[in-house]
């Protein structure tokens, strides 16, 4: 053989070899993406759009929580004027809609063995059309629970991660305001009043402006203690017009000058820490602060 045809044939041996190492994975990848999207399926509870979905229920056998979507916006059905966090419904919508199994159990006779007969948890989740998906969660595996959305023909083991999203405790659903950033170099004039007199006037280079400011920048809405406060219960905040300070804030905002009137109420002790009540302007909700961060806006004058 010449040496020609010799390096002909060494070059068609390569040719061949990378084609089949190229098939080989090729194939090996197909096989374990075949594997892996069997293997999910398999561990699937359940496969819903999320979209569709305009109601769930939960429940831990005493408490019951409500969520509905009306025209995109989703409502504590218990009590719609609750601003309600929009986010935290649609996780708990997310979290049920798609649920996939950490293990599948085989040959399961008695449900009562995962604590399904009687659950720990049971989530419902309705869809436009009224059909309904039960989730219903049971004993705890230790770090998984129990689970089956199909009545306990089906049960898998899932992460206890999937518990996060179910929130019973109201005061953690509310969407609370936010007050403006407000600070020494942004704050513009303060004034405070009370029954129609004024107690306090500063602007410009006033040295007690820019100790409100730092004050204002501070002041943070996190915590609220009623959502639908009515005229006839600001008195027991001392919010009423009788007793609150009526202070109002002009602040520049990236050029523009704006004015952010907020209310401030009688302080209380709860927990050996002393609290001040607070009020937006045009709000119905009350909050609390640390009197230790507002104590320039509590002074007594």
């Amino acid at each position: 053989m010449t040496k020609k045809k010799q390096i002909t044939v060494l070059f068609l041996a390569a040719a061949v070899l990378l084609a089949l190492y190229a098939g080989l994975k090729a194939y090996n990848s197909w096989s374990y993406k075949a594997e892996t999207e069997k293997t999910s399926k398999e561990l699937t509870a359940t496969d819903l759009n999320t979209e569709d979905i305009e109601k769930i229920d939960y429940t831990d056998g005493s408490d019951t929580v409500t969520f509905e979507k009306k025209e995109n916006t989703w409502y504590y059905s218990q009590d719609e004027s609750l601003p309600l966090k929009q986010s935290l419904a649609q996780e708990a919508v997310s979290a049920f809609c798609t649920i996939t199994g950490n293990r599948k159990l085989s040959g399961v006779d008695a449900i009562e063995d995962y604590g399904l007969a009687s659950p720990a948890f049971s989530v419902v989740l309705t869809d436009g059309k009224g059909r309904e998906t039960s989730v219903d969660i049971g004993s705890s595996t230790g770090t998984d629970y129990y689970l089956t959305a199909d009545g306990g023909t089906t049960v898998f083991t899932v992460s206890s991660t999937i518990l996060d999203s179910l929130i019973f405790d109201t005061a953690s659903m509310i969407q609370t305001e936010t007050f403006p950033e407000i600070d020494s170099k942004t704050l513009k004039s303060f004034t405070v009043k009370q029954k129609g007199k004024t107690l306090v006037s500063c602007s410009g280079d006033d040295e007690d402006l820019s100790e409100y400011g730092s004050e204002l920048s501070g002041l943070s809405l996190d915590t609220c203690v009623n959502y639908k406060t009515s005229s006839g219960e600001l008195s027991n905040y001392g919010l009423d017009q009788k007793k609150r300070k009526e202070m109002t804030a002009v602040y520049d905002d990236s050029g523009k000058e704006k004015t952010q009137v907020f209310y401030m109420g009688s302080t209380f002790q709860e927990n050996d820490t002393l609290y001040a009540y607070i009020q937006l302007k045009g709000s119905k909700m009350v909050y609390k602060v640390f009197v230790s961060d507002t104590e320039k806006l509590l002074e007594e004058f």
